[in-house]
């Protein structure tokens, strides 16, 4: 069964530990899904330095209504249903043409089925991915490894 929420306003709102839960649920009725339709589940985690609340704000705002963001370890993670890793990477390039203000991000990306099965094995190799991507320059896209 889906998990239930009114809208993406309520699916995404208080980025904080409870939406840890919602995003892990989420996840793996996706993921589900996906498999059993033959369809792709894309992450995307972003950090960034300095000022991560207007960050934040900047990425939701380019949400779809069918995407989810939680934030995790500091980093905001967007799951993104029935997006394959063309369309998470054109989600990535309309994140960074809002920043305007210049914020420091870096992005990592992952797609089911292509980089592995369960919810927590694509949340690790994001955030293996993010810290590749932390050392290097700012608008780095890590999507292997």
């Amino acid at each position: 069964m889906m998990p239930e929420f009114a809208d993406a306003e309520q699916r995404n709102e208080g980025l904080g530990q409870e939406r840890i839960g919602f995003l892990s649920k989420f996840l793996r009725y996706e993921l589900k899904s996906a498999e059993r339709y033959r369809r792709f589940v894309s992450l995307i985690v972003v950090s960034s330095t300095g000022r991560s609340g207007k960050v934040k704000k900047l990425l939701a705002e380019q949400l779809r209504d069918s995407d989810v963001m939680a934030e995790l370890d500091g980093a905001s993670v967007i799951l993104m249903s029935e997006t394959n890793t063309a369309g998470a990477l054109a989600a990535i390039e309309r994140y960074k043409a809002k920043n305007n203000d210049g914020h420091d991000m870096r992005f990592a990306l992952v797609t089911y089925p292509s980089d592995g099965g369960g919810a927590d094995g694509l949340l690790a190799a994001g955030f293996r991915r993010l810290q590749k991507a932390s050392a290097s320059q700012a608008g780095s896209v890590v999507m292997t490894g």
